[in-house]
């Protein structure tokens, strides 16, 4: 089961993105580390330190010697934190280390594969040694496939750093089952991972799902150099948090996501991704999904009261929308996910991300459900976003209308309802649906859903602005 991980850090491991042996599962020892340790495990890699909350430094896998779907399973982490950006603060007491590891269940038999999550996670404890001055060397009892490291310091005020990191183990290959049918048609699946694989669709998803949380959060020196880069519609329109439409903005941006790739599949001579009509549940052998049995009822109400007209009614659309969104929608990605799969290791505004990982990362077969670089790739996020999209003609039916537009759309149109036009909403907000950084003459906000970005380069950002953008990269979930 993945909880929502209050994040500040991503690392620098390059991968594989995911190994395709079917009914293989079984560990297999290559060789050990190097007696010096693997360098570079982590380089510089930001680090944003709060008081009370953990930071989470996300360890992934090794690309290059051994084979390219080896990971880095590590018994021991030295590591070093340093001041960053100028700050001259940081020293803080590193009190506490523990990670999440993927680890096999017990498989069976081959057919397991297909009628169960083949992976849980687990925490282990690592011990401390050491100091601010001279580094901490971080030791657990046996080398383990090291997902996320979560870091407590005694911390009075909020500091921005770098941390370095050598790694001690050994090498390894673990044999993962494929995950799930996709769409149930071959040939459109790959349509689907083809058109939304390339760099600029990918970062303006990344982008779409990392500015609504923490632009407000960003010195104007970021701001300006995210505008000057990628276009003013980076930036979200201002939302009051007391009455706020951002769940239209959500069904918006994903409305007009469907559309564009269901013309796209339509151009190609195949039909739209299906969407589920009723949500699988955990045990359904049909669509494989990682044991959240503990949470079925959960979304067993969810489902129920999102589709109760006399709840439905109660709701401004932006309301409704974000409900779904923080619920039902972060919730099924986790669930569907491939727990096998890792996420993009660190952060791809980084100006050397694109050299060293855009050939693994940027490639069709990466298609993480749980990451906002990836999740648009898998066919399956066209199931849980068509349940999501038929959601705002539930409410439309609650409300008295029939179709949904803009101002322009739903002129002459009694029954029409125009996209951010409930007066409920605070007076004041910038009444305009927001879809994110669009392309050319796009960029004046007309809802254009092509995503043709700028690339290469990318804007320098202060390392505080890219840690609080690595918060943001995961889906969410239990």
């Amino acid at each position: 089961m993945r909880r929502i991980l209050y994040c500040s850090l991503y690392v620098f491991l390059g991968i594989a993105c995911k190994t395709t042996s079917k009914n293989q599962s079984r560990l297999k020892v290559l060789q050990n580390t190097p007696e010096s340790g693997i360098a570079g495990v982590l380089d510089k890699a930001p680090l944003l330190i709060e008081p009370g909350k953990p930071a989470v430094v996300s360890l992934n896998r090794l690309a290059g010697t051994p084979p390219a779907d080896s990971s880095l399973r590590l018994a021991r982490i030295e590591l070093s934190i340093k001041p960053a950006d100028g700050y001259t603060a940081c020293k803080p007491v590193l009190t506490k280390a523990m990670f999440t590891e993927m680890i096999e269940k017990d498989i069976q038999a081959p057919e397991d594969f297909q009628t169960r999550a083949s992976y849980r996670s687990q925490d282990i404890s690592m011990a401390i040694t050491g100091d601010a001055e001279k580094g901490w060397t971080l030791v657990t009892d046996s080398g383990h496939d090291i997902g996320d490291l979560y870091l407590s310091f005694d911390a009075t005020a909020a500091m921005t750093c770098h941390v370095s990191a050598v790694g001690h183990g050994f090498y390894a290959v673990n044999s993962t089952a494929s995950w799930g049918e996709g769409s149930g048609d071959v040939e459109r699946d790959r349509m689907v991972r083809a058109w939304g694989s390339d760099r600029g669709h990918r970062l303006w998803h990344y982008l779409w799902h990392g500015m609504r949380s923490e632009w407000q959060w960003m010195e104007q020196t970021d701001r300006d150099a995210l505008m000057t880069h990628f276009g003013p519609t980076v930036a979200p329109p201002a939302r009051n948090p007391q009455r706020s439409p951002d769940g239209e903005d959500f069904l918006y941006m994903h409305h007009n996501m469907l559309k564009a790739i269901s013309q796209h599949l339509a151009s190609k001579g195949k039909t739209m991704v299906p969407p589920w009509k009723v949500l699988p549940r955990f045990d359904d052998k049909t669509h494989p999904s990682t044991d959240q049995s503990d949470t079925q009822a959960a979304f067993d109400t969810w489902e129920k009261d999102y589709l109760d007209i006399e709840k439905v009614k109660t709701m401004t659309l932006g309301e409704y929308g974000e409900r779904i969104e923080r619920t039902i929608h972060n919730n099924m990605h986790m669930r569907f996910m491939n727990p096998a799969d890792m996420e993009i290791p660190g952060d791809p505004l980084d100006p050397e991300w694109e050299r060293k990982f855009s050939k693994l990362f940027d490639d069709p077969a990466y298609d993480y459900l749980g990451g906002t670089y990836s999740s648009h790739v898998n066919p399956i996020f066209f199931k849980v976003h068509g349940w999501v999209d038929d959601r705002i003609q539930t409410w439309l039916d609650a409300h008295g209308y029939k179709t949904v537009g803009t101002t322009a759309d739903c002129y002459g149109k009694t029954d029409c309802y125009v996209w951010l036009s409930d007066p409920l909403y605070a007076a004041g907000i910038d009444r305009k649906p927001w879809e994110g950084v669009a392309p050319g003459e796009a960029r004046n906000g007309a809802g254009l859903h092509s995503h043709s970005i700028p690339t290469g380069p990318v804007p320098k950002l202060s390392v505080k602005a890219r840690a609080r953008l690595y918060k943001t990269r995961r889906m969410g979930g239990f």
